[in-house]
Order: structure tokens, then C-alpha cells, then sequence
């Protein structure tokens, strides 16, 4: 039988790092690097793997502005920088530390402009539509919702028109709610646009 080389010991562990369930990369991280025979080598192959698994992933940070912003290969600037368009910055991501460590304003050509007004609309239009939504289902329904062990009752889809103007877009805005404490509980919105 012939011996593992290093290279393939290397696709394994980053094979087993890309596989990592959300919110657990660096206690895989942790474990695959016990795993290994010499931890040097994960070392070399370490920053592009935590780049695509932070931007597959789309890691959530806190922006200097007070809000959260996506690490996404879609807001990818420069390596190792994404656009937090709400806050109009450019922030500096450290993969393997996993933080922001700077940013710097948006300027020219860091963004497209005719995407930014689509944009724009689109975070307006979904935020108003979440807001309606969360407005008009009572208390009493929504505790019902949270608290019941049916997925089905935690999760709801709402075809919508973004009201964007001629031709606008539709999509499928869905709202995931679960406890977040014992008298609260947290909506998760994801949207999805199609023509």
C-alpha cells in the first residue's frame, strides 16, 4: 500500500475544514490540527482555505458603524477586503483571526453604481415588507409559532414584488423565527430574487 503524501494529507484536512458546520470552523480547525502529523502542514494552505470558507459561508461581523455586514465572495473588494455599503466602508478582514481589522471609505470603482441603486431599493423595499409583516401577526400567534416543535410553524414563505418599478423583480422573502431567550424570540429573513 502506498504512503499518504503530504499534499494529499493537506486536501484531506482541507477537505474536513470546508465541511465544517456553521459557527464551528475553528473547533474543527482545532481538532484537524491535532489530527496531523506535522501541524506545519496546514499552515501554508491555511489562509485560502479560511478565506472560501468565511466567504461561502458568508461569516457575519460587526461593521465600525454598528451594524452587521456579510463576508461574501460577492462583496469581495480586494483580498481581504468587502463592502459594507450600508456603512459605506470597505472593511479589512483577517480570515484567520477571524475579525476586522480596519476599513477605509468606498471610493470609486469599488462599487457598481448601477447595482448600488438596485440595492438600495431592495434593502428598503424588504425591510418595509419584514416590518408589515412582523407588525400584523399578534403576539399570541407569534409565541404559538415559536414555541410549537413544528418547523412548519416556525417558518414562513411570502411571495412578494419588490416594488422596484417597470419590470421589477420577484422574489421569495422567508421569515425563520426561533427563541432566542425565554421571553423573546429572533426572525431570520432570507430573500431571493428572481425574474
Amino acid at each position: 500500500m502506498a504512503e499518504v503524501t503530504d499534499d494529499e494529507i493537506i486536501d484531506i484536512a482541507n477537505g474536513f475544514l470546508l465541511s465544517s458546520p456553521p459557527g464551528e470552523f475553528m473547533e474543527v480547525v482545532t481538532d484537524v490540527r491535532a489530527l496531523l502529523p506535522k501541524e506545519s502542514l496546514i499552515n501554508e494552505s491555511a489562509p485560502r482555505t479560511f478565506r472560501e470558507y468565511n466567504t461561502e459561508q458568508m461569516v457575519q461581523v460587526d461593521s465600525p458603524k454598528g451594524h452587521k455586514v456579510l463576508i461574501t465572495k460577492y462583496g469581495e473588494v480586494a483580498d481581504g477586503e468587502y463592502l459594507d455599503p450600508k456603512g459605506g466602508l470597505v472593511l479589512f478582514y483577517d480570515h484567520i483571526k477571524q475579525e476586522v481589522t480596519g476599513s477605509r471609505g468606498i471610493q470609486s470603482g469599488d462599487m457598481e453604481n448601477n447595482m448600488e441603486n438596485l440595492r438600495v431599493r431592495l434593502r428598503r423595499n424588504a425591510s418595509l415588507t419584514l416590518e408589515s409583516i412582523t407588525h400584523t401577526v399578534p403576539p399570541p400567534c407569534t409565541e404559538r409559532m415559536a414555541r410549537s416543535s413544528s418547523p412548519s410553524l416556525r417558518r414562513g414563505s411570502i411571495p412578494t414584488t419588490f416594488g422596484m418599478g417597470g419590470g421589477a423583480p420577484s422574489g421569495l422573502i422567508t421569515l425563520e423565527s426561533s427563541w432566542a431567550t425565554s421571553r423573546s424570540w429572533s426572525t431570520t429573513m432570507r430573500m431571493e430574487m428572481f425574474s
